[in-house]
């Protein structure tokens, strides 16, 4: 029978090796938001998945006149577009305290879970997984807000894992080896642009995202934004640039193209870009 996922060329797994990896849990959560950690836990007790919670750094403790050690305005103008607001640069230190834990708990790896995630019971399932095979991966998204093409995916018990071309704007929910969070901390010390956003230039960070489908974690639908971004919600009011997000945009396109093409080659970066309708379907 057919692979509903025939049409795309891929490869399988070679058999997990036996040296299997431990993957913690951490849920980013705001003092002020126990009812989202009531969710969120409840959630990974009815998976049976232990975790630790993060208190997530609070914007509203801060103001545009004391800006937080970590955020660059120099950077910001390089890389940005705007400036961020209290919320995003909160959210950046809240996700940077997650990779330090890791570190700190000496473990292999950790799901990093933001408190407004809803999780597939298929999470426990792709965990196992990632655990199993380490080889395939450094840093993984279990999520993306929008569809995102796969270079060169690897099958595995009705699941796929795969390089992003473009990383998802997206930190709901992603998988980080001990070592890719070393190198987000180390890169990042100073920052000017949203952790998500950070993330996606792997050349300045040092890690490229793969990505596991079908996602295991989604947006839960009372959640428009993270309260964490959200929080102090307020930004320098300097006039919209989008002349200068269109030139960021373009060479941002052009790293990531020329890149992927002297990781994978020319051919699977195209074959990742072809609609699935005219992808001649695989030899068996």
């Amino acid at each position: 029978m057919r692979s509903p996922h025939a049409s795309r060329s891929q490869s399988t797994f070679a058999k997990p090796s036996s040296g299997a990896i431990h993957i913690g849990i951490l849920v980013i959560n705001l003092d002020r938001s126990p009812e989202r950690l009531a969710s969120v836990s409840s959630q990974l007790a009815n998976l049976a998945l232990p975790w630790e919670r993060i208190p997530a750094v609070d914007g509203s403790m801060f103001t545009l006149g004391a800006l937080p050690e970590g955020y660059s305005p120099d950077l910001n103008r390089k890389h940005f577009y705007r400036p961020l607001s209290l919320g995003e640069i909160a959210c950046f230190l809240s996700h940077r305290l997650a990779w330090q834990r890791i570190s700190e708990k000496a473990w292999d790896a950790a799901l990093i879970l933001e408190d407004d995630c809803l999780l597939s019971e298929k999470l426990p399932a792709a965990l196992e997984w990632l655990s199993a095979t380490p080889e395939y991966w450094e840093a993984v998204k279990l999520r993306s807000n929008k569809h995102r093409p796969l270079i060169n995916p690897k099958s595995m018990a009705g699941m796929e894992l795969g390089d992003f071309l473009k990383t998802p704007v997206e930190t709901v929910g992603y998988v980080l080896k001990a070592g890719a969070a070393q190198k987000l901390l180390k890169n990042t010390g100073q920052f000017g642009s949203p952790v998500d956003v950070a993330m996606q230039y792997h050349w300045r960070t040092g890690v490229w995202f793969s990505g596991l489908e079908p996602y295991t974690v989604s947006l839960h639908a009372s959640a428009a934004t993270s309260d964490i971004s959200r929080c102090g919600n307020k930004r320098n009011r300097k006039p919209f640039a989008p002349l200068k997000r269109l030139r960021l945009q373009f060479a941002y396109n052009t790293k990531v193209y020329v890149s992927a093409f002297r990781r994978h080659g020319l051919l699977p970066v195209i074959r990742a870009l072809t609609p699935s309708c005219l992808r001649r379907p695989s030899r068996k």
